[in-house]
Protein backbone atom coordinates (compact mmCIF):
# COMPACT_ATOMS: atom_id res chain seq x y z
CA UNK A 1 0.00 0.00 0.00
CA UNK A 2 3.05 2.29 0.18
CA UNK A 3 2.23 2.79 -3.50
CA UNK A 4 -0.52 4.90 -3.01
CA UNK A 5 2.26 7.92 -1.69
CA UNK A 6 3.55 8.19 -5.06
CA UNK A 7 2.10 11.03 -7.34
CA UNK A 8 1.32 9.13 -10.35
CA UNK A 9 -1.10 7.39 -8.23
CA UNK A 10 -2.68 10.14 -6.05
CA UNK A 11 -3.09 12.75 -9.05
CA UNK A 12 -0.31 15.15 -7.20
CA UNK A 13 2.64 15.29 -9.74
CA UNK A 14 4.20 18.32 -11.12
CA UNK A 15 5.78 18.99 -14.46
CA UNK A 16 9.03 18.66 -14.13
CA UNK A 17 10.84 15.32 -13.37
CA UNK A 18 13.91 14.74 -12.21
CA UNK A 19 16.38 13.60 -14.47
CA UNK A 20 20.24 13.36 -14.00
CA UNK A 21 22.81 14.78 -16.33
CA UNK A 22 23.94 12.01 -18.98
CA UNK A 23 27.64 12.25 -17.83
CA UNK A 24 26.95 10.99 -14.82
CA UNK A 25 26.57 7.42 -15.76
CA UNK A 26 23.72 4.64 -14.68
CA UNK A 27 21.99 7.01 -12.13
CA UNK A 28 19.06 8.01 -13.98
CA UNK A 29 17.94 3.92 -13.55
CA UNK A 30 17.03 4.59 -10.82
CA UNK A 31 13.40 6.67 -11.72
CA UNK A 32 12.08 3.84 -13.44
CA UNK A 33 12.61 1.89 -10.17
CA UNK A 34 11.02 4.32 -7.89
CA UNK A 35 7.86 5.29 -10.78
CA UNK A 36 7.56 1.76 -10.39
CA UNK A 37 7.41 1.03 -6.25
CA UNK A 38 10.83 -0.31 -6.60
CA UNK A 39 11.76 1.68 -2.97
CA UNK A 40 14.90 -0.57 -1.99
CA UNK A 41 15.79 -1.03 -5.11
CA UNK A 42 15.67 2.50 -6.12
CA UNK A 43 17.68 3.69 -2.77
CA UNK A 44 20.55 0.65 -3.79
CA UNK A 45 20.91 2.65 -6.88
CA UNK A 46 21.27 5.83 -5.65
CA UNK A 47 23.54 4.93 -2.81
CA UNK A 48 26.11 3.97 -5.28
CA UNK A 49 25.40 6.95 -6.67
CA UNK A 50 26.46 9.02 -3.90
CA UNK A 51 30.25 7.34 -4.56
CA UNK A 52 30.60 9.54 -7.76
CA UNK A 53 32.88 12.33 -5.95
CA UNK A 54 32.27 14.28 -9.29
CA UNK A 55 28.38 14.77 -8.68
CA UNK A 56 27.93 18.73 -8.68
CA UNK A 57 25.55 19.98 -5.10
CA UNK A 58 22.38 19.96 -7.39
CA UNK A 59 22.59 16.56 -8.31
CA UNK A 60 23.42 15.40 -5.10
CA UNK A 61 20.58 17.35 -3.73
CA UNK A 62 18.56 15.50 -5.85
CA UNK A 63 19.73 12.02 -5.25
CA UNK A 64 19.21 12.65 -1.19
CA UNK A 65 15.95 14.43 -1.67
CA UNK A 66 14.73 10.80 -3.76
CA UNK A 67 16.86 9.02 -1.52
CA UNK A 68 15.17 9.99 1.65
CA UNK A 69 11.65 9.88 0.08
CA UNK A 70 12.23 6.25 -1.06
CA UNK A 71 13.04 5.26 2.59
CA UNK A 72 9.83 7.13 3.91
CA UNK A 73 7.70 4.97 1.43
CA UNK A 74 9.35 2.53 3.07
CA UNK A 75 8.74 4.08 6.40
CA UNK A 76 12.45 2.93 7.28
CA UNK A 77 12.64 5.50 9.89
CA UNK A 78 16.18 4.06 10.76
CA UNK A 79 17.34 5.87 7.79
CA UNK A 80 14.95 8.40 7.46
CA UNK A 81 16.31 12.08 8.19
CA UNK A 82 13.31 13.96 8.75
CA UNK A 83 15.64 17.37 9.52
CA UNK A 84 17.44 17.06 6.46
CA UNK A 85 14.59 15.71 3.72
CA UNK A 86 12.54 19.05 5.18
CA UNK A 87 15.41 21.17 4.75
CA UNK A 88 15.86 19.88 1.07
CA UNK A 89 11.76 20.47 0.48
CA UNK A 90 12.02 23.91 1.02
CA UNK A 91 15.16 24.26 -1.29
CA UNK A 92 14.75 25.82 -4.91
CA UNK A 93 16.84 22.86 -6.26
CA UNK A 94 14.19 20.07 -5.54
CA UNK A 95 10.90 22.50 -4.88
CA UNK A 96 10.11 22.41 -8.54
CA UNK A 97 9.99 18.53 -8.68
CA UNK A 98 7.15 16.28 -9.76
CA UNK A 99 7.01 14.61 -6.40
CA UNK A 100 7.49 17.47 -4.15
CA UNK A 101 3.84 17.18 -3.13
CA UNK A 102 4.58 13.32 -2.11
CA UNK A 103 7.58 14.38 -0.11
CA UNK A 104 5.48 16.69 1.80
CA UNK A 105 2.76 14.01 2.55
CA UNK A 106 5.94 11.37 3.51
CA UNK A 107 7.26 13.91 6.22
CA UNK A 108 3.98 14.46 7.69
CA UNK A 109 3.11 10.84 8.08
CA UNK A 110 6.81 10.45 9.90
CA UNK A 111 5.73 13.40 12.30
CA UNK A 112 2.10 12.20 12.66
CA UNK A 113 3.22 8.71 13.67
CA UNK A 114 5.53 10.22 16.03
CA UNK A 115 2.94 12.15 17.33
CA UNK A 116 3.85 15.35 16.70
CA UNK A 117 0.73 16.66 15.15
CA UNK A 118 2.01 20.60 15.59
CA UNK A 119 4.71 19.70 12.64
CA UNK A 120 2.56 17.19 10.75
CA UNK A 121 -0.20 20.39 11.19
CA UNK A 122 2.59 22.75 9.41
CA UNK A 123 3.67 20.80 6.91
CA UNK A 124 0.12 19.98 5.61
CA UNK A 125 -0.73 23.85 5.27
CA UNK A 126 2.28 24.23 3.15
CA UNK A 127 0.96 21.27 1.17
CA UNK A 128 -2.11 22.85 0.55
CA UNK A 129 -0.68 25.93 -0.18
CA UNK A 130 1.57 24.32 -2.84
CA UNK A 131 -1.90 22.23 -3.96
CA UNK A 132 -3.35 25.21 -4.62
CA UNK A 133 -0.78 26.22 -7.18
CA UNK A 134 -0.80 22.81 -9.23
CA UNK A 135 -3.89 21.19 -9.11
CA UNK A 136 -7.53 22.04 -9.44
CA UNK A 137 -9.39 23.26 -6.27
CA UNK A 138 -12.56 21.72 -7.68
CA UNK A 139 -10.97 17.95 -7.73
CA UNK A 140 -11.02 15.30 -5.59
CA UNK A 141 -7.48 15.31 -5.51
CA UNK A 142 -7.55 18.69 -3.50
CA UNK A 143 -10.32 17.42 -1.30
CA UNK A 144 -7.47 14.01 -0.31
CA UNK A 145 -5.21 16.93 1.20
CA UNK A 146 -8.39 18.56 3.07
CA UNK A 147 -9.85 15.76 4.46
CA UNK A 148 -5.51 14.87 5.82
CA UNK A 149 -5.36 18.04 7.32
CA UNK A 150 -8.98 17.69 9.00
CA UNK A 151 -8.06 14.34 10.22
CA UNK A 152 -5.20 16.28 11.65
CA UNK A 153 -6.49 18.85 13.19
CA UNK A 154 -8.66 16.50 14.58
CA UNK A 155 -6.15 14.73 16.52
CA UNK A 156 -4.70 17.56 17.48
CA UNK A 157 -8.18 18.16 19.26
CA UNK A 158 -9.07 21.49 17.32
CA UNK A 159 -11.90 20.02 16.08
CA UNK A 160 -13.78 23.78 15.16
CA UNK A 161 -11.32 23.54 12.38
CA UNK A 162 -11.65 20.17 11.74
CA UNK A 163 -15.58 20.91 10.43
CA UNK A 164 -14.73 23.78 8.24
CA UNK A 165 -11.89 21.79 6.96
CA UNK A 166 -14.16 18.84 6.28
CA UNK A 167 -17.04 20.84 5.31
CA UNK A 168 -14.97 22.11 2.48
CA UNK A 169 -13.78 18.48 1.39
CA UNK A 170 -17.86 17.50 1.46
CA UNK A 171 -18.75 20.43 -0.83
CA UNK A 172 -16.10 19.42 -3.30
CA UNK A 173 -16.87 16.02 -3.25
CA UNK A 174 -21.04 16.45 -4.22
CA UNK A 175 -19.70 18.92 -6.65
CA UNK A 176 -17.37 15.80 -8.35
CA UNK A 177 -19.17 12.75 -7.65
CA UNK A 178 -22.92 13.86 -6.36
CA UNK A 179 -24.71 12.90 -2.89
CA UNK A 180 -25.22 8.69 -4.01
CA UNK A 181 -21.60 7.91 -3.91
CA UNK A 182 -19.40 6.68 -1.42
CA UNK A 183 -16.43 8.42 -1.57
CA UNK A 184 -19.19 11.28 -0.60
CA UNK A 185 -20.63 9.15 2.06
CA UNK A 186 -17.06 8.70 3.32
CA UNK A 187 -16.82 12.34 3.72
CA UNK A 188 -20.10 12.35 5.75
CA UNK A 189 -18.77 9.91 8.25
CA UNK A 190 -15.56 12.04 8.49
CA UNK A 191 -17.77 15.48 9.28
CA UNK A 192 -20.05 13.09 11.41
CA UNK A 193 -17.13 12.46 13.47
CA UNK A 194 -15.63 15.93 13.86
CA UNK A 195 -19.12 17.05 14.86
CA UNK A 196 -19.28 14.27 17.42
CA UNK A 197 -15.96 15.28 19.08
CA UNK A 198 -17.41 18.78 19.22
CA UNK A 199 -20.16 17.49 21.49
CA UNK A 200 -22.58 18.07 18.77
CA UNK A 201 -24.40 14.75 18.82
CA UNK A 202 -27.13 15.73 16.93
CA UNK A 203 -25.32 17.23 13.75
CA UNK A 204 -23.49 13.87 14.34
CA UNK A 205 -26.45 11.81 13.93
CA UNK A 206 -27.63 13.48 10.75
CA UNK A 207 -24.70 13.34 8.83
CA UNK A 208 -24.29 9.74 10.13
CA UNK A 209 -27.72 9.02 8.85
CA UNK A 210 -26.95 10.31 5.37
CA UNK A 211 -23.78 8.47 5.22
CA UNK A 212 -25.33 5.27 6.06
CA UNK A 213 -28.08 5.57 3.45
CA UNK A 214 -25.90 6.19 0.88
CA UNK A 215 -23.40 3.55 1.65
CA UNK A 216 -26.65 0.70 1.72
CA UNK A 217 -28.00 1.88 -1.36
CA UNK A 218 -24.25 2.41 -3.42
CA UNK A 219 -22.25 -0.62 -1.89
CA UNK A 220 -24.58 -3.02 -0.04
CA UNK A 221 -25.70 -3.25 3.66
CA UNK A 222 -23.04 -6.22 4.40
CA UNK A 223 -20.04 -4.05 3.03
CA UNK A 224 -17.34 -2.85 5.76
CA UNK A 225 -17.51 0.55 5.08
CA UNK A 226 -21.44 0.09 5.56
CA UNK A 227 -21.14 -2.07 8.52
CA UNK A 228 -18.50 0.86 10.12
CA UNK A 229 -20.87 3.17 9.35
CA UNK A 230 -23.86 1.47 11.31
CA UNK A 231 -21.42 1.38 14.03
CA UNK A 232 -20.41 4.59 14.53
CA UNK A 233 -24.48 5.81 14.01
CA UNK A 234 -25.05 3.95 17.05
CA UNK A 235 -22.31 5.06 19.00
CA UNK A 236 -23.40 8.70 17.88
CA UNK A 237 -26.80 7.91 19.30
CA UNK A 238 -25.36 6.15 22.64
CA UNK A 239 -23.79 9.84 23.38
CA UNK A 240 -26.16 11.28 22.80
CA UNK A 241 -28.21 9.03 25.43
CA UNK A 242 -30.87 7.74 23.25
CA UNK A 243 -29.55 4.10 24.18
CA UNK A 244 -32.61 1.92 22.54
CA UNK A 245 -31.48 4.16 19.21
CA UNK A 246 -28.49 2.89 19.36
CA UNK A 247 -28.82 -0.73 20.10
CA UNK A 248 -31.40 -0.78 17.11
CA UNK A 249 -28.18 0.32 14.80
CA UNK A 250 -26.05 -2.05 16.67
CA UNK A 251 -28.34 -5.31 16.01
Amino acid sequence: MRRIINCLLIGLCLLNPFVLEAQEGDCNGFMSLFEAGEYKETITVLLDCKKDKGLNEETKKKIDFYLYLSYGLLEDYANFNAAAFEDLIRDDVVRNDENILSAYIVLSRFHTDNLNYDKAIELNEELLSLAKQYISLESDNYTRVLNNLASLYSDAGNYLKAVELGQQALSIRKQVFGENHPDYAKTLNNLAGYYSSLGDYSKAIELGQQASNICKHTLGENHPNCILSLDNLAYYYFLNDDYSKAIEFKE
